[in-house]
C-alpha cells in the first residue's frame, strides 16, 4: 500500500503589491497550508514574520493569527515582480506573483478607494 502527502497549494496573497521600503501585513490563502512556517520570495532582502495572536486567560499558548505575515520590502528593491511561496507542514507551495512598486507611487486605500468619482486623473501620452 502506498500513501502520498497532500500538495500545498498557494491560491492567493493579499495584498499582492507593496512599495519599496514598505512594511505591511499580507494574508495567504490556499489548500493544505497547515502549520505555515514561512513565506519566501525571489526578492533579495525580503523578510516575512508570522503573525501571532496575543495570549489570553483562555489561551495560554501561541496561536497563529490566521495565515498572516508581516512583510518588509527593502528600500533598495527594484520595481517589478517577484515570486512568493509558502512553506509549512506539508512542504513548499507553488508560487504566486507579488508586485513591487516604486517608492513614489501613490496607492489608494481605505474609504473611497473604489469610488470612480474619487479616482485621480490619468495622463496618457501627455493628454489628461
Amino acid at each position: 500500500m502506498r500513501a502520498q502527502l497532500p500538495i500545498v497549494e498557494l491560491h492567493s496573497i493579499f495584498p499582492p503589491v507593496a512599495k519599496a521600503g514598505e512594511t505591511l501585513t499580507v494574508e495567504v490563502n490556499g489548500v493544505n497550508l497547515d502549520a505555515l512556517e514561512s513565506l519566501e520570495a525571489t526578492l533579495p532582502g525580503w523578510k516575512a514574520e508570522r503573525q501571532w495572536r496575543a495570549e489570553t486567560r483562555f489561551r495560554k499558548h501561541r496561536a497563529p493569527e490566521g495565515n498572516r505575515f508581516r512583510v518588509s520590502i527593502p528600500e533598495t528593491a527594484e520595481p517589478g515582480i517577484c515570486e512568493v511561496r509558502a512553506t509549512g507542514f506539508y512542504g513548499r507551495s507553488n508560487t504566486r506573483f507579488f508586485r513591487i512598486l516604486p517608492r513614489d507611487t501613490e496607492v489608494l486605500t481605505g474609504e473611497g478607494a473604489h469610488d470612480p468619482g474619487g479616482a485621480p486623473g490619468l495622463s496618457i501620452g501627455g493628454h489628461a
